[in-house]
C-alpha cells in the first residue's frame, strides 16, 4: 500500500531545501548593509565630527572680517584760522574709492583679442605703456580655466561704467579703496606713503604715515551672525 503521508513530507522537504541558501544570503546582505550604516554613522558623527560641524556652521553662520578705514591726515592753518575765526583745514592724505576691473576667463563670452580692443581705449593707458598693457591683458584673458584675473586697479567710475555698458560676459568691476594725496607730491617727504609690507598687508611707510601707522590704521574687527535656511 502506498504511504501518501510519507510522499507529501518528502515532497515538502525537497521543495523547501533549495530556498535555504537564498535565505542565508539575504540575511548576510542585511547584516552587511546594517554594519555599513553603523560604520557610516560612526564616521560622520565621531571621526569626522569637526569637519561636518564646520561645514554646517558655514551654512547657517556668517563670519566676516571687518577692515577699518584708514584715518585721514589734515593740515591746519592757524594764521588764517585766527583771521577768519574759523578752522582752516586742508586734507593732505585721504581715502578715495576706485574700481578694480577684473576678468573671469573661464566664462568669457568673446574672443580675448576682441575684448582687449574694446576695453583698452576706455582704460586709456599711457602711450608708452599701451602695447605692454595690451600684451598683459591678452595673457590674463587667455587663461581659459582661470576663474579670476585682476586686469587694472585705480579705474575711475566713469571708465568702469563704460566698461559695464559693453556687457561683456566675464568682465566685471568692484570697488577698492586707495590712499589719495590731493596735493600730489607736496610734503611727501614728511607725509610718507602707504604701501604693502612683506606679508602683503597695507602699512604706512616712512613719515607721518609710518610713525602713526597704528593710530591711522585702526584695529581689525569681526562680524558674526546667523542666517536662516
Amino acid at each position: 500500500m502506498w504511504d501518501l503521508t510519507r510522499y507529501k513530507n518528502k515532497k515538502k522537504f525537497h521543495a523547501t531545501k533549495p530556498f535555504e541558501p537564498r535565505i542565508k544570503l539575504m540575511a548576510w546582505i542585511f547584516v552587511i548593509f546594517g554594519l555599513l550604516i553603523i560604520f557610516k554613522l560612526f564616521d560622520f558623527q565621531v571621526l569626522k565630527f569637526d569637519f561636518y560641524y564646520a561645514l554646517a556652521s558655514d551654512q547657517h553662520e556668517i563670519y566676516q572680517k571687518l577692515f577699518p578705514e584708514r584715518g585721514s591726515i589734515y593740515l591746519k592753518d592757524f594764521v588764517i584760522s585766527e583771521l577768519t575765526q574759523e578752522d582752516s583745514i586742508y586734507p593732505l592724505a585721504i581715502n578715495k574709492d576706485y574700481n578694480l576691473v577684473y576678468a573671469q576667463p573661464k566664462y568669457l563670452g568673446k574672443d580675448p583679442q576682441e575684448i582687449v580692443d574694446l576695453i583698452l581705449p576706455i582704460l586709456q593707458p599711457d602711450e608708452e605703456r599701451q602695447e605692454e598693457l595690451r600684451e598683459e591683458l591678452l595673457s590674463k584673458l587667455g587663461k581659459e580655466d582661470d576663474p579670476y584675473e585682476p586686469l587694472m586697479h585705480k579705474v575711475e567710475d566713469s571708465q568702469a561704467v563704460r566698461i559695464k555698458e559693453l556687457e561683456i560676459k566675464g568682465i566685471r568691476s568692484t570697488k577698492e579703496t586707495f590712499r589719495y594725496y590731493p596735493e600730489k607730491n607736496i610734503g611727501s617727504n614728511v607725509l610718507g606713503f602707504v604701501g604693502f609690507d612683506a606679508e602683503g598687508f597695507k602699512r604706512g611707510l616712512y613719515g607721518i604715515e609710518g610713525y602713526f601707522d597704528e593710530q591711522l590704521g585702526g584695529k581689525q574687527g569681526e562680524f558674526i551672525s546667523e542666517k536662516d535656511i
